[in-house]
């Protein structure tokens, strides 16, 4: 059901695609939250996100793949004497997984590189330094609102 404040998922898709650093949430062994800001970049729809190869965040990637990446826009306006403030947020919910397999971060990397438009060589000797989490869409969700 849409409400007056919820954005399409094409505006959510949006919003993700201008935005660079979220939180990204991560279920813990116990089933509490572990909430972390990420850089993050979308491409082909999909949530890539590097990392150490070790740490909570990925131990809880491999262990449950429920997580998501949530982002803020807040705007505030000046009109006169009048103060106003407003916000954009979107949900990114999917499956997340370790790219573990070497030529597959290669080309996932690759694919990072370029669309940050970075001239980096990717090599077997950089991927295993790093994580890299992908995160397949299962739902995107938004909302938006102006306050006067």
């Amino acid at each position: 059901m849409f409400h007056e404040y919820d954005l399409t998922e094409e505006e959510a898709l949006e919003l993700l695609e201008e935005e660079s650093i979220g939180i990204f949430a991560t279920v813990n062994e116990d089933g509490t939250p572990h909430a972390v800001p990420m850089h993050y970049l979308i491409i082909d729809g999909n949530v890539y996100m590097q990392s150490r190869p070790c740490g909570r965040k990925i131990s809880n990637v491999q262990r449950n793949p429920t997580c998501s990446l949530a982002v803020i826009d807040m705007h505030f306006h000046i009109d006169g004497a009048r103060h106003r403030t407003g916000f954009q947020s979107a949900v990114f919910k999917g499956r997340g997984r370790m790219i573990e397999e070497e030529s597959e971060k290669m080309e996932a990397l690759g694919k990072i590189y370029r669309k940050q438009r970075k001239d980096r060589k990717v090599t077997p000797e950089l991927v295993s330094k790093l994580g890299l989490i992908e995160i397949v869409p299962e739902a995107v969700t938004g909302k938006h609102r102006d306050s006067v």
